[in-house]
């Protein structure tokens, strides 16, 4: 397939010569045998779950920003609302089916040449795909559990409709079994108590949580995918304004041995952002309608 002028310049705003930056991402796509991708909001957007952005017009009474701090954790009042967010946020994903761009990157995965899908995302469209979990890291945590609030214990549960009827009520508090267990298990025991009994509470992970230890598991998966010499870094529907991404970004692009970085996303990214004089291209337009144009070039 060969995409004419006319059409590329909807989504290409990097080069003067469109079909030539086409033609030069598509060939490196092809011959690329570790590719990571890196995924935001953005390739959500078209199965109906608004991003965080935007999501303030659907829920006017909330402020998402302030909802997604530890300290919803310092009042009830404010923990009731968390809760009642993270519910009406799960009903979106419950009832949305995956995008374009989801089924591309389930297929690309599936063709033996994905190191790894890193994802913002904690909504379930990835795993709805039909991806295989070994290669998608959950960066901020996921809709489909539960964890206990307290560091020492970690136990999780299936986000059921029992915890989202729960989290609806006023007296929310849905004690963690595993942490009522040991309690039980130590007073029988006659041994001092270890600590108080933990809340489940969305596995979600809220900015400025120092304690928080799923970073251990996304950096393990970073080393083990650094070994193998990323040859392509492909970003996709995120605003890159979390500076612990960019982070992570920098430190693919140190490992690869000749850096290919693409970003794909509805709106250019800045000239003064930190990751901007790492891309080789941009593609600036719909992921979807970006993807299926890509999946056409991977079919010749």
């Amino acid at each position: 397939m060969s995409l004419n002028s006319e059409k590329l310049e909807s989504f290409l705003e990097f080069a003067q010569e469109y079909e030539q930056v086409w033609n030069t991402f598509i060939k490196r796509l092809k011959s690329s045998k570790h590719i990571i991708f890196v995924t935001g909001a953005g390739i959500s957007v078209n199965s109906g779950i608004p991003d965080f952005r935007s999501i303030q017009n659907v829920y006017t009474d909330i402020n998402p920003k302030m909802l997604l701090n530890i300290d919803v954790y310092s009042s009830k009042d404010k923990l009731n609302q968390y809760l009642k967010f993270v519910n009406r946020y799960k009903e979106y994903d419950n009832n949305a089916e995956p995008s374009k761009t989801h089924h591309f990157l389930k297929n690309m995965v599936e063709k033996g040449n994905v190191l790894r899908v890193y994802t913002q995302n904690i909504d379930s469209l990835h795993e709805k795909s039909g991806m295989n979990p070994k290669y998608l890291i959950k960066m901020h945590g996921d809709l489909n559990f539960v964890k206990c609030s307290s560091y020492v214990c970690g136990h999780k549960e299936l986000y059921t409709q029992l915890v989202i009827n729960t989290f609806e009520k006023t007296d929310n508090i849905l004690e963690c079994t595993c942490c009522k267990l040991n309690a039980s298990e130590r007073s029988i025991n006659k041994k001092r108590k270890r600590a108080e009994i933990g809340r489940m509470v969305p596995n979600i992970v809220l900015y400025d949580d120092v304690n928080d230890c799923s970073g251990t598991s996304v950096s393990a998966a970073v080393e083990e995918d650094l070994k193998c010499s990323p040859d392509l870094l492909i970003i996709l529907g995120t605003s890159l304004s979390l500076t612990n991404l960019n982070g992570l970004l920098k430190k693919i692009r140190n490992y690869m041995m000749d850096p290919f970085i693409v970003y794909i996303n509805k709106k250019r990214l800045k000239e003064n952002h930190p990751v901007c004089k790492m891309l080789n291209i941009q593609l600036i337009g719909d992921c979807d309608m970006i993807l299926e144009a890509v999946e056409e070039e991977l079919k010749e």
